[in-house]
């Protein structure tokens, strides 16, 4: 599409003896709303819009409009500028060239909107008319800016319609051809250049608006500081109100929007099922009832819902139906009756039997005597009324004394455990005494408690009425676990093969759970169970205890004692060293000896289980521990088991010492200080290595014998001269 601007002013000054003065000119670009443009080309067949207006000789404020425009038109639609419009699709002459008659003198801007069959979209062009008193001179001066804006505070993003209030009016000067023309600055760095703009603020400030206005007389410039507010955006509050909130069925309701914070989209619901998306909607409901209203707000800061119960009542003819509870039981019998009406009554009136009456829409009713009664209910409202009556509806028989009984809501759990009881008690109670168990108490009917310890409780309630009193009490009813801390007890903790032991739980918590490990490799997971230990020996017996809190083990470390007839054993560290040699003895006897005798070998004793001895004197000592107990006695000899050396001092003896050729001779060591290694010379050239050696001199002669002794302290050696004389 091409869009061409026309500077051909038509004006005409016409004179009439109705005292009317017709000026037409093309409307300035801008001038208006929609805006004014220039005649348009479209880019097919050489189509154009145009058109012009003249007056009409006889009548000067009625005006003949004519369509210029050139290609098939397919809507033609007049808006003359004072209100009233003409259009249609049916290109007729009077549609096509209308002639319009203005009530009164004025300024008007009209304007032709066009579609043809080159041209598919809509396009419109301007047109002004003035209207003035006969012979006056239409007022071609210098502009006076002016204008307003509505709204000129509101949340961001604000739209903003301004309004060109300046005069005079726009007109394109016959002589120069210059047309009026605008230009707006809205304070936020954009402008505009039609009469009429309409301009968004995104952002929250302060904004200072100007106009200019042009024409061939001068100009004028209008600055408004701080014109515009434009808030920063918040939330939506929803809020809204209702043209009616009660009538017949069916209603019509208006529901108008009062949110505040400029809510972007809305959301209804009308409380029968439908809802819409409109700004003020109107819904019809069609059945009786009492509706919810809820309205949800939102915009781009977040959203916000405000709810209206039963905010519309529409009433149709009611229909009576009621509840009652309860409906029998023993005198004086409390029934609370329920309206249960459909058709939304506005008055109500029961018959209670008995000759009592009531106007309240859910009485309560107290029968005093014994018997069964008809009830009815009349309900009224602008629609009409209605009856229901139940024949013998309640019952009430004579009172009995009560029999207690009631139930819990929880009777096991952990701490704190809260626990609701309810009273199921017949006969008609009046008074309850409730006792928890844990020296807490309750009159209430249907009280809670909070058990704060762990423990198993028992809980009772007394019931009463005029005709006696009854309890009812139930043992260990209520347990209350915590996390457990296990403790056992035994008997007996000692005692002879075989010993059979009670084993009690003495945990706290309340556990359900029990493990317990006897130290024999045996187990158990009853609560207290019994054992018995076939074998002598010291036990460490461990029980673990469980609930749904958690677990605790305790450990007693050789708790059970049993005994047997001892078998001494021990054993010692180090069994050979130098003087002085520490040795520490260690009894592993059987059988749980209670006492100890050590003889060490060297004269010393020792009454302790696990003594420590020192040697002072190189030896080789022989060890003895007897045990004891009350099954018996038992020694263990251990021969020559702890070796001691110091330095040796060599010495030896020999037998024969002389005789005959061959003469065979037996050597006995007899060195002192525990030597490891010897070595002999018997003087005839031999020698030997053994400790007692026995050796054979087959030649005549007297020997000198020599022994060298060794350990770890160091060596000596003892020669005998001619000590073997053999002939």
């Amino acid at each position: 599409m091409k869009s061409l601007p026309i500077f051909l002013i038509l004006i005409f000054f016409l004179t009439s003896t109705a005292s009317a003065t017709v000026t037409v000119f093309p409307t300035p670009l801008g001038a208006g709303n929609p805006p004014a443009t220039a005649r348009v080309n479209c880019s097919c067949g050489n189509s154009y819009i145009d058109y012009t207006a003249v007056a009409v000789s006889s009548d000067p404020r009625t005006v003949q409009f004519k369509d210029l425009s050139k290609g098939n038109e397919t809507y033609v639609r007049w808006n003359f500028g004072d209100g009233t419009s003409l259009e249609g699709t049916n290109i007729t002459p009077s549609l096509k060239n209308p002639v319009h008659t203005f009530s009164k003198n004025g300024y008007y801007i009209s304007c032709m909107t066009t579609r043809n069959s080159c041209c598919g979209q809509k396009l419109w062009v301007h047109m002004t008319i003035i209207i003035t008193d006969e012979n006056t001179t239409v007022p071609f001066k210098a502009p006076i800016a002016t204008f307003s804006a509505a709204p000129t505070s509101g949340e961001a993003p604000l739209k903003v319609q301004f309004t060109d209030k300046s005069t005079p009016f726009p007109y394109t000067d016959k002589n120069t051809g210059i047309s009026t023309s605008w230009k707006w600055s809205f304070g936020d760095s954009t402008y505009s250049t039609v009469q009429y703009p309409a301009h968004t603020y995104s952002k929250a400030g302060n904004y200072t608006v100007s106009l200019t206005v042009k024409n061939a007389m001068g100009s004028d410039t209008k600055t408004i500081k701080n014109y515009i507010v434009a808030n920063e955006l918040k939330a939506p509050v929803a809020a809204f109100s209702a043209s009616q909130t009660s009538g017949k069925a069916p209603l019509t309701v208006k529901f108008t929007d009062k949110s505040a914070g400029s809510p972007a989209s809305w959301k209804w619901s009308f409380g029968d099922g439908s809802s819409s998306f409109a700004q003020n909607p109107t819904h019809k409901y069609s059945k009786a009832g009492k509706y919810t209203v809820s309205l949800t707000v939102k915009n781009a800061r977040g959203s916000n819902t405000v709810t209206k119960t039963y905010y519309i009542t529409v009433i149709d003819k009611p229909t009576a139906a009621f509840s009652a509870s309860p409906t029998s039981g023993k005198t004086p019998l409390t029934v609370k009756f329920t309206d249960k009406s459909t058709g939304i009554p506005t008055k109500w009136q029961w018959s209670f039997g008995d000759g009592s009456s009531s106007f309240a829409q859910n009485p309560v009713h107290k029968y005093s005597k014994a018997g069964k009664y008809t009830v009815s209910l009349t309900v009224k409202n602008a629609k009409g009324s209605d009856t229901k009556t139940i024949k013998n509806y309640i019952v009430a028989n004579e009172l009995k004394a009560p029999v207690a009984a009631f139930s819990a809501s929880q009777t096991s759990g952990k701490t704190p455990l809260t626990v609701k009881f309810t009273d199921k008690s017949t006969g008609i109670p009046t008074k309850w005494q409730w006792s928890f168990g844990d020296g807490s108490r309750s009159f209430s009917q249907n009280p809670t408690h909070k058990y704060s310890k762990a423990g198993k409780y028992t809980v009772s309630l007394t019931v009463k009425n005029a005709r006696g009193s009854n309890t009812v009490t139930k043992t260990d009813s209520i347990t209350v676990i915590d996390k457990p801390t296990a403790a056992f007890s035994a008997s007996p903790t000692s005692g002879k093969t075989p010993l059979t032991v009670k084993f009690t739980d003495k945990s706290t918590g309340i556990p359900t759970k029990w493990q317990w490990s006897f130290g024999d490799g045996s187990s158990s997971f009853v609560q207290n169970p019994t054992h018995k230990y076939s074998k002598a020996g010291k036990y460490t017996v461990s029980l673990t205890a469980k609930n749904a809190r958690g677990s605790n083990t305790v450990t007693k470390k050789y708790y059970i004692t049993v005994i047997d007839k001892p078998t001494a054993v021990f054993s010692a560290s180090p069994t050979s060293g130098k003087t002085p040699l520490t040795v520490k003895f260690t009894d592993k006897s059987t059988g749980i000896p209670t006492k100890w005798q050590w003889s060490f070998g060297d004269g010393s004793r020792s009454f302790s289980q696990n003594p420590t001895h020192k040697y002072s004197k190189a030896g080789k000592y022989t060890v003895s521990l007897t045990v004891k107990n009350a099954r018996g006695i038992n020694t263990v000899t251990k021969t020559d088991s702890i070796t001691v050396i110091d330095k040796p001092t060599a010495a030896f003896s020999a037998s024969p010492t002389s005789g005959k050729t061959p003469l065979t001779v037996k050597f006995t060591d007899k060195s002192t200080g525990i030597p490891t290694k010897w070595q002999w010379s018997f003087g005839d050239g031999s020698s030997s290595f053994s400790q007692n050696p026995v050796h054979k001199y087959s030649k005549a002669g007297k020997y000198t014998v020599s022994l060298t002794v060794k350990n770890a302290k160091g060596s000596d050696t003892k020669t005998m001269s001619e000590y073997i004389v053999v002939s």
